[in-house]
C-alpha cells in the first residue's frame, strides 16, 4: 500500500513476490526482491508497467500494471511468480519405445497423440483456445504486442483473438477489438458466435462469419477472466476478478443475475450440460455450483488446498473435473458434491482441464509445459504430452473427440491427434 511521500513528492509503495525476482521500470532494475520479503520503492504517480522476472528462472516472466492515483492508494503490488517456474527441467521427448502388449486390465489411451501441428501466429501468451461445435475450427486468444518497450503500455497492445482452420491450421481471421488482453473465449453452441473476456472488464460477442464485434457487454468492475455459452445459446456466464458471476442475455447483453459468493477472483466457469447449473471456481481454493435460473448457490466443494484454475462439466453431467494450483485434479459427484478421485501426475499448477466428448478421457494443461490424458473413470494417467516450452494454459477437445488443443504461454497453439 502507498504510506507515504518522500521529500521528492513520490509515493512510496510496499512490494511482495512468491518468488525472487527483478522489478524492471523503463528497462531499468529498481528493486530486487526477495521471495516473501516486503521491499519498498518509490514512483511517481501514474501508471506504471512493471516487468517481474525471475532471479532463478531468467526466462520467465510476468507483467505487472500498478496505477497509483495519490498517497490514499490502498493496494500492494504482489508479483505471483511461484505459478509460472518448473519445479524441475522438463526432460527431453525420449524415442519411442517398442511397442509391449498391455495388459488387458490397464484402460487403454485412444491413440498415441502425435503432435499433428504448431500454429505460431501470436505475439504473446495463449491463454484460452476453444473448438468450434463442428469441430473445424479453432479459437485462441492472447495480448497482441504492437510496438514499443512494454508489453502492457496503451501504444503497445490489445486483446487479440485468431480463427484457425483446425485441419490445415492456416489462420482465418484476427478480431481485434478489446483494449486489454483476452482472458477467456468460447463458441456459441451454433457456431456463429464468439464471446470473450478481458482485462479491459468488457465481454465482446463477435460474429464470426465476417470478424465484426456485435456487442461489448458491461457490468463487471474488474477483469473478466472466465466466459461460457449456455448448451442454449441464449445465455453467457461470466466470472471476474471482482469475485462475481455475472449471468447475461445472450441476445440483448443485459445483466440478468450476478452471483455472489467466492471471496476471490473467479478463474472459471462451465455451465451443465442440461442449462440448469453453473460451476464456478476461485482462487479462494473452492468450487461453487450454482443453480442458473434463480442464482441460488447450492454446494460449496472444498478440497484443493491452492487456487482452482479450472472446472468442467462432464457430457452427462453426473461429474466435476477441476484443477488446481495445488499440483492436482479432482472429480467431484456434481449431485453430491463428494470428492471421488485425486488425479496425481503434473509437478506444476495445473491450469485447464477439458473432458473428452464421450467422458472416458480427461485432458490437462499445467505449468510444467505438460499435457496429461487421464483415465477418468480410474484416475489412471495415461499418457503425458510434451512438445511446448513454457506452461499450458488452456486444454480443448474438438467436440467430435478427433484432435486435442493446447495453448501456451510460449506463444504457440498445438494440434494433437486423438483419433
Amino acid at each position: 500500500m502507498v504510506e507515504e511521500q518522500n521529500n521528492n513528492g513520490k509515493a512510496k509503495v510496499s512490494v511482495i513476490a512468491d518468488a525472487d525476482c527483478e522489478l524492471i521500470l523503463d528497462d531499468e532494475i529498481i528493486a530486487t526482491i526477495q521471495k516473501d520479503k516486503i521491499k519498498p520503492i518509490f514512483v511517481e504517480r501514474g501508471e506504471h508497467f512493471f516487468i517481474a522476472r525471475s532471479t532463478e528462472f531468467p526466462q520467465i516472466s510476468v507483467n505487472v500494471i500498478k496505477k497509483i492515483e495519490d498517497v490514499s492508494c490502498h493496494d500492494s503490488i504482489i508479483i505471483r511468480l511461484a505459478d509460472k517456474l518448473p519445479k524441475k527441467p522438463i526432460e527431453p521427448v525420449e524415442p519411442p519405445k517398442p511397442v509391449t502388449p498391455t495388459p488387458t486390465n490397464v484402460p487403454q489411451v485412444p491413440n498415441d497423440f502425435q503432435e499433428l501441428r504448431t500454429l505460431i501466429e501470436h505475439s504473446n501468451h495463449v491463454i484460452s483456445v476453444a473448438a468450434s461445435p463442428d469441430g473445424k475450427y479453432l479459437a485462441s486468444c492472447s495480448t497482441k504486442t504492437i510496438k514499443g518497450k512494454y508489453f502492457w503500455n496503451d501504444d503497445t497492445y490489445c486483446g487479440e483473438l485468431i480463427i484457425w482452420d483446425a485441419k490445415s491450421g492456416q489462420k482465418l481471421k484476427t478480431l481485434e477489438g478489446h483494449s486489454n488482453y483476452v482472458w477467456s473465449v468460447s463458441w456459441s453452441p451454433d457456431g456463429k458466435y464468439l464471446a470473450s473476456g478481458s482485462v479491459d472488464n468488457t465481454v465482446i460477442i463477435w460474429d464470426v462469419n465476417s470478424g465484426a464485434k456485435l456487442k461489448t457487454l458491461r457490468g463487471h468492475s474488474d477483469s473478466v477472466i472466465s466466459v461460457c455459452w449456455s448448451p442454449d445459446g441464449k445465455y453467457l456466464a461470466s466470472g471476474s476478478r471482482n469475485n462475481t458471476l455475472i449471468i447475461w442475455d445472450a441476445k440483448s447483453g443485459e445483466i440478468l443475475k450476478t452471483l455472489e459468493g467466492h471471496s476471490e477472483r473467479v478463474l472459471s466457469v462451465c455451465w451443465s450440460p442440461d442449462g440448469k447449473y453453473l460451476a464456478s471456481s476461485s482462487r479462494d481454493s473452492t468450487l461453487i455450483i450454482w443453480d442458473a435460473n434463480s442464482g441460488q448457490r447450492l454446494k460449496t466443494l472444498e478440497g484443493h488446498s491452492s487456487t482452482v484454475s479450472s472446472v468442467c462439466w462432464s457430457p452427462d453431467g453426473k461429474y466435476l473435473a477441476s484443477g488446481s494450483s495445488d499440483e492436482t485434479l479432482i472429480i467431484w459427484d456434481a449431485n453430491s458434491g463428494e470428492e471421488l478421485k485425486t488425479l496425481k501426475g503434473h509437478s506444476w499448477s495445473v491450469e485447464s482441464v477439458c473432458w473428452s466428448p464421450d467422458g472416458k478421457y480427461l485432458a490437462s494443461g499445467a505449468g510444467d509445459y505438460t499435457v496429461i490424458i487421464w483415465d477418468a473413470k480410474s484416475g489412471q494417467e495415461l499418457k503425458t504430452l510434451k512438445g511446448h516450452s513454457l506452461s499450458v494454459n488452456s486444454v480443448c477437445w474438438s467436440p467430435d473427440g478427433k484432435y486435442l488443443a493446447s495453448g501456451s504461454e510460449d506463444y504457440t497453439v498445438k494440434i494433437w491427434g486423438a483419433e
